[in-house]
Order: C-alpha cells, then sequence, then structure tokens
C-alpha cells in the first residue's frame, strides 16, 4: 500500500484519499515533499521566533541602559553603580540616562528593530514576549529529531566524511578524558 502525507499536519494517509482524516488538509504529497514542507515550515517558524526573541532583547536593553547613572553636567553615562561622575565628582547616584541617549545608544545596536523614535517609544511600552526562548528550543530540537530520522539523500563519499569526523571527535574527547583522569588519579596519589 503506497502512502502519502498531509501537507498541513503530517499525517500518513492512503493514497488515492481526498482529504486529511486527521485535520481535514486537501493537500496530500509524497512522503519526501510532505518532510521538505514540514521543514520549510519549521525553517520559517524558527526565523519568527528568532526574530520575536531579538525583540525582546531590544526591550531587555532598553530597560538596562535606561537604568545608567548620568552625569547631566559632562553628559556621561555609568554602566556600573557608579555614585559620583568620574571627571567633575557630581553626585549621579540617582540620575538616570534621558531618553534621546537611550534612543541614541539601543537604536544603533538594533538597528533592524528601531529605525524611528516612534519604533523606540513603542518598546518602551512593551512587555517582554514570554516563553520565546522555551518556543525556539522545543521546536529546534523537534526540527533536530525530524532531521535524524529523516536525513536528507546523501552521497556515500559525504557520509564517511561526516561520521569519520564525529569518530574523530569521540576519539578525541575519550583520549582528553582519559588524560585527564589520568591527571586527578596521580595527583590523588601524591597526595597520599
Amino acid at each position: 500500500m503506497t502512502l502519502v502525507v498531509c501537507a498541513n499536519c503530517g499525517s500518513e494517509q492512503k493514497k488515492g484519499t481526498g482529504f486529511c482524516r486527521q485535520c481535514g488538509g486537501r493537500t496530500l504529497v509524497s512522503i519526501g515533499e510532505g518532510n521538505r514542507l514540514r521543514q520549510d515550515n519549521r525553517d520559517d517558524q524558527l526565523k519568527h521566533l528568532s526574530a520575536r526573541a531579538r525583540r525582546n532583547r531590544a526591550i531587555a536593553r532598553i530597560r538596562q541602559v535606561s537604568n545608567f547613572a548620568y552625569c547631566n553636567r559632562c553628559d556621561i553615562s555609568f554602566e556600573d553603580a557608579t555614585q559620583f561622575c568620574t571627571k567633575c565628582g557630581e553626585n549621579v547616584s540617582a540620575l538616570r540616562m534621558p531618553s534621546d541617549g537611550v534612543f541614541q545608544i539601543v537604536s544603533g545596536e538594533y538597528t533592524d528593530i528601531i529605525r524611528t523614535k516612534e519604533d523606540f517609544e513603542t518598546l518602551c511600552s512593551e512587555e517582554p514576549e514570554s516563553g520565546v526562548v522555551r518556543q525556539s528550543v522545543k521546536l529546534g530540537l523537534t526540527q533536530f529529531a525530524d532531521r535524524l530520522s529523516n536525513p536528507p539523500k546523501r552521497s556515500l563519499k559525504y557520509n564517511l566524511i561526516v561520521w569519520g569526523t564525529v569518530l574523530a571527535v569521540i576519539v578525541v574527547a575519550a583520549i582528553i578524558m582519559v588524560h585527564l583522569l589520568g591527571l586527578t588519579l596521580h595527583d590523588g596519589d601524591s597526595g597520599q
């Protein structure tokens, strides 16, 4: 019996089926094409999650820079817990970086996210989105497991190179561990 898969959910179907029995999807494709479509979909999801995680980092950076101590007199900011300006001696413990200074620093670091002052102000009012890293890791692990179980067709030469490299890394790691273990045992013996 020849099988096809649903392009939407990936469940296997009998060839000749009109609709997916799991999700009702109409697009049924070969197993190989279904794997490729799922990989492409996951790649797109990972790119989207990566962009959301970068936005979270920009929000966190705005908050961090906003808390920098700042000397109005010298126009200097201090990232650490500075109490006094190192140039003029002014007490800066209660002064914080002005919004324009924060904008200049963070917009230079996140040019892809903060193009205008309005972009910056929007980020200032947003809360970081929770669970983005967890979703990225989960999706990445799922994608990795899927690629292991459905590897792309590679030449014998390519497979030999990859597995030879993996084996070499394992052997080198084992040699290093044996050497380190020997040093530890030797150090333990010399202390007695």
